[in-house]
């Protein structure tokens, strides 16, 4: 089945379905604490996929820098 082929929701609805999941997200509040930590768990998540993961399409793309680094093996 081709892309085109496959029915695409109105512009109406998706602007729908966007407001609702605006709401619900201002509904929650995130207090500043929260979003330093949120940060921080994020940027450990990326520089840990960058310096010490496996996965090989990672793995290849920072391979040099790892090298370059000197500080961490992944041979």
């Amino acid at each position: 089945m081709r892309d085109r082929d496959v029915p695409q929701p109105s512009a109406r609805r998706q602007f729908k379905y966007i407001r609702r999941q605006l709401r619900i997200f201002r509904r929650h509040h995130v207090s500043t604490l929260q979003q330093g930590l949120i940060l921080i768990a994020a940027c450990t998540i990326v520089l840990y996929s960058v310096f010490f993961t496996n996965v090989p399409a990672i793995h290849d793309f920072f391979h040099e820098l790892r090298h370059a680094l000197g500080i961490i093996p992944c041979h």
